[in-house]
């Protein structure tokens, strides 16, 4: 599995369209905040209770799951292409941590984590 490191240049075009997504700039604020590797689990729980505004832990299996899967087929391959997440697999999951490359779009990523994401960006 390849260590996240890419030649890809991470272009404001690229940036912008790859933060286009909540699910993705939820997934890099948290990284990047966490600064330790974590499951894609976590990461998929985490981001669930701020989409329903609860607690981890009173995230079903089920929400968490489907969480989880969408961040595996869609929103970490494309993290990973441009070298902002480093990935390494792990059973059923992966085992995720930012890269260096994250600092790039640390000031477009308009999140408060200690009260969970911000729903909008402001100008």
């Amino acid at each position: 599995m390849s260590n996240g490191k890419s030649d890809v240049e991470l272009t404001p075009e690229i940036a912008f369209e790859l933060l286009s997504n909540p699910r993705r700039r939820y997934a890099l604020a948290y990284l990047s905040k966490r600064g330790l590797p974590m499951t894609d689990r976590e990461l998929a729980e985490q981001i669930a209770a701020w989409e329903e505004d609860k607690a981890v832990s009173e995230i079903d299996d089920e929400t968490a799951e489907r969480i989880q899967m969408t961040l595996h087929h869609n929103h970490l391959p494309k993290l990973h292409s441009v070298g902002l997440v480093k990935r390494s697999e792990r059973g059923d999951g992966y085992v995720l941590e930012p890269t260096d490359k994250v600092s790039q779009v640390e000031a477009e990523l308009s999140v408060g984590l200690d009260g969970g994401p911000t729903k909008h960006y402001t100008t």
